[in-house]
Formats: structure tokens, sequence, C-alpha cells
């Protein structure tokens, strides 16, 4: 897989998980939202791994 392929999935995965995170909002507490955006926003920002996020 080249490093295209790679930044499109990953861009694909992002965005599935930013659907996912709408759908827990309604069901998670404010703390608990603050968690996952800060988590979503770090895998966006700075490309982390997920397991380092873990």
């Amino acid at each position: 897989m080249n490093e295209t392929e790679l930044l499109k999935r990953i861009e694909r995965i992002e965005s599935k998980l930013d659907r996912i995170l709408e759908l827990l909002e309604e069901e998670l507490k404010p703390e608990e939202i603050d968690e996952l955006d800060r988590v979503s926003r770090r895998m966006r920002n700075d490309r982390v791994p997920l397991e380092d996020l873990l």
C-alpha cells in the first residue's frame, strides 16, 4: 500500500470515527464526550496511531 492509499484509508477511518462519536454523544456524559473529542482531534491533527491512544 502506497502512502496516498494509506492516507485515504486513514481519512475514511477518521470519518467513520467522527460518525460513531456523533452517535455516542446521545448516550454519554459530558465528561466522556470531552474525552472522545480530544482523542478524535489528536488522531486527526497528529496522525497518532490508534494503539497509542488506548
